[in-house]
């Protein structure tokens, strides 16, 4: 092997970091531009001027602006999942756990608050359109795994795990994105969390598909 051969490729490693800057870049400002003007208002040219870059290096990384906001969306969710702790119980005890808290803080941090208010059909696209990167990401590394030892300890009836999982994160998601604040805004509404977290262990138990 040659001296060549044997060093690291820098250039390439570099363009990849460059891309990732960049990618953090355009998310961070996709993240503000939505806290400060809306959901509605935000736009490309709002994003680009935010992150100083130009409108075709956005375009190039994202296709349209529902797919950068629902990127936006998916890293939220993800940083939160990130940040968890190991909790107890069964693996279907500590996936529904894991799901109210990740609920509950996203929730909490006002990100979303009234999006399906304020742009309805935009909520309706990020909801229906195919999972992304980010999204098969968060399913692979957070929820198959626990899936799968649910099936092992018997707490998690028998199915793919892979469908299991995808349909427990569209359901967090719906959650999430259609929330809307009670009374003065302040209030968590843990009701609506306890139904979908109670949806979801009956999906999951052994006896669901009897």
């Amino acid at each position: 092997m040659t001296r060549a051969e044997e060093a690291p490729d820098t250039t390439v490693a570099a363009g990849i970091e460059s891309k990732k800057s960049v990618d953090d870049v355009i998310i961070a400002a996709a993240r503000e531009s939505i806290m400060a003007i809306g959901l509605r208002k935000t736009s490309i040219a709002e994003i680009s001027r935010k992150a100083g870059v130009s409108r075709p290096t956005v375009y190039r990384r994202y296709a349209d602006i529902g797919e950068l906001i629902a990127e936006v969306i998916n890293r939220e969710i993800l940083h939160t999942l990130e940040g968890l702790t190991y909790v107890p119980g069964n693996a279907r005890a500590r996936i529904l756990l894991r799901m109210r808290i990740v609920m509950e803080r996203i929730i909490e941090n006002g990100f979303f608050t009234g999006l399906v208010e304020t742009d309805p059909e935009r909520v309706l696209q990020m909801m229906t359109r195919q999972m992304g990167s980010t999204q098969l990401a968060i399913v692979d590394k957070f929820i198959v795994p626990g899936v799968k030892h649910g099936q092992e300890d018997g707490s998690i009836r028998q199915h793919d795990p892979y469908k299991l999982s995808r349909n427990i994160f569209r359901l967090t998601q719906s959650l999430v994105l259609t929330w809307k604040p009670l009374g003065d805004g302040t209030e968590t509404d843990s009701e609506s969390i306890d139904e979908v977290v109670d949806l979801v262990d009956r999906y999951l138990r052994p006896d669901a598909g009897e």
